[in-house]
C-alpha cells in the first residue's frame, strides 16, 4: 500500500489556510503558503526522531492537473486535507508488464482515500497525481520527511 490513514489528533487550521497568501510552488496550478503547524507537537516529535521535516499549506486551484509524479528530496509526507470537493482526487499508479505476446504496458491505479481532517502518510517515492476536476479549489497541509514510508508510519503508530 503506497499510503495509510493515521490516528493524530492534532490537525492544521483551516482558517489560516484560507487566510494564506500563496505563491506559485511546484507548477503554476499548484501554489503554497507557509504554515504554523510547523511549530507543533507532532512535527517537533518527528524533527526529532527523523531530522529536518516542514509542510506547507498546498493549494490546487479548480480544473487543475499535478501529473505523474515521483517527489524528490523527500521520501514520504504527511496530508492533512483540509478543503476538497468530490471531484478532487490522488492516485497512485504501479507499471504491470503487458501479458505474454503484448507490446503494450498497464497500470495498476490506486485512489487515496482521504479523511477531511485527519492525516495520511504517502510514498511519495511512488508516482502519482493529483486531479481537481472540480471549479471548487483544493487546499491540504502537506509535511515533508526524507525517511523512509514504512519507518516513518511504524513510528507514528506508537507515538
Amino acid at each position: 500500500m503506497n499510503y495509510y490513514n493515521l490516528n493524530i489528533t492534532e490537525c492544521p487550521s483551516l482558517d489560516e489556510a484560507l487566510r494564506s497568501k500563496y505563491f506559485v510552488g511546484y507548477k503554476p496550478n499548484q501554489l503554497k503558503a507557509p504554515s504554523s503547524f510547523n511549530n507543533s507537537r507532532i512535527v517537533a516529535t518527528l524533527q526529532a526522531k527523523f531530522g529536518k521535516c516542514g509542510g506547507v499549506f498546498i493549494k490546487n486551484d479548480p480544473w487543475s492537473y499535478y501529473d505523474w509524479h515521483t517527489d524528490i528530496g523527500r521520501q514520504c509526507s504527511i496530508n492533512w486535507v483540509l478543503k476538497t470537493n468530490s471531484r478532487a482526487t490522488t492516485l497512485f499508479r504501479d507499471h504491470t508488464p503487458a501479458p505474454e505476446g503484448y507490446k503494450s504496458f498497464t497500470y495498476k491505479i490506486t485512489e487515496v482515500n482521504y479523511v477531511v481532517g485527519k492525516p495520511t502518510i504517502l510514498d511519495i517515492t511512488k508516482e502519482h497525481c493529483v486531479i481537481n476536476a472540480s471549479d471548487e479549489e483544493r487546499i491540504i497541509f502537506s509535511l515533508s520527511l526524507d525517511a523512509p514510508f514504512n519507518e516513518v508510519k511504524e513510528f507514528l503508530n506508537v507515538v
